[in-house]
């Protein structure tokens, strides 16, 4: 009998777990639909959704929104893009004075936007906004990795020299090797990407190290260390010196109709896989990039269409 209670209540238990993730579930697809429902209605059909892990939409691709203004002038440019985040606080949910121009660069047929969000003044790393007009002014591309609602303690209880000891004494600093500070700690909130972030205040040290390991593959490292400016650990490192991208452009000759004059031109939109990292997609003007590591990598590009004609001058053709 008491073995039967202990059953029932344990699947009643596993019911309780199954009916909370599915309502969870559930939830997150409505976000999703909502965000998509309402965009498709301001600005048509034909766009495809690409979802970071809190239901914002890392990518927004696949159709065009007109827009008129001097693509060639960047102050106007800067204004035209800060006016569409306004428009679309539902989407973006980052007020346009929260964010920091940092690119805004016009490469081939494309203008690159790029803002960085800050929080009470303070950078949000890898908080995103990415927006890409072509000549014309038409916005082909929206990206938005920013994250809305932050909430945390912008008031360091560790120093900056403090973070500056704790990393150092992490990577075995030496000044003894020459080993140098890369400029002055400086405050970032660093994320812990969930489907509900978790925020860090963090002082980011960045050194260059020479290495005393016989069995190191390279001989110096340049470390930049995230150090949490509440609690003094180390949240994230990563290697300069080992960090290497691959990048490039995916072109090819096109003709819009299938007997018709072909054009060499880049091609937008294409899917690289980089085996042992990740997928990437080609912007407008066919130019892709994506961290790789220390190591060398196979790279995949995926060609849809209607009519294909792949030809390998290296070797076989490519199927």
């Amino acid at each position: 009998m008491f073995r039967r209670i202990i059953n029932f209540l344990f699947s009643i238990l596993m019911l309780t777990i199954v009916f909370a993730q599915n309502k969870t579930s559930t939830y997150q697809e409505q976000i999703k639909d909502n965000i998509i429902r309402e965009f498709t209605g301001l600005y048509g059909e034909g766009w495809e959704f690409i979802w970071n892990l809190n239901n914002t939409p890392h990518r927004i691709i696949g159709n065009s929104i007109p827009h008129s203004f001097n693509i060639e002038d960047p102050i106007e440019t800067e204004y035209v893009a800060r006016s569409f985040i306004n428009q679309n606080l539902s989407i973006f949910n980052v007020q346009e004075q929260n964010l920091d121009l940092w690119v805004n660069e016009k490469i081939g047929n494309i203008r690159y936007v790029i803002f960085n969000q800050v929080h009470h003044n303070i950078p949000v790393w890898n908080g995103r906004i990415d927006l890409r007009y072509q000549t014309n002014g038409d916005l082909v591309m929206i990206g938005n990795d920013a994250f809305p609602l932050i909430n945390i303690d912008t008031k360091p209880k560790f120093s900056d020299k403090d973070a500056l000891a704790i990393a150092q004494e992490h990577v075995n600093f030496d000044l003894g090797l020459d080993d140098e500070v890369i400029d002055n700690p400086e405050l970032f909130i660093w994320v812990e990407k969930a489907l509900e972030p978790i925020y860090h205040l963090a002082w980011v040290i960045e050194v260059f190290v020479h290495s005393t390991d016989p069995t190191d593959h390279v001989p110096v490292h340049r470390w930049k260390i995230f150090v949490d400016a509440h609690t003094g650990d180390i949240l994230d490192k990563f290697d300069q010196v080992r960090m290497a991208s691959i990048d490039g452009y995916v072109t090819g000759s096109v003709k819009d109709q299938p007997y018709g004059i072909s054009q060499s031109r880049g091609l937008q939109h294409v899917k690289v896989d980089v085996a042992g990292v990740g997928t990437t997609y080609t912007d407008e003007n066919g130019y892709y990039s994506i961290d790789i590591g220390n190591t060398s990598r196979e790279v995949t590009v995926k060609l849809e269409g209607s009519y294909l004609n792949i030809n390998n001058s290296n070797g076989g053709d490519a199927s």
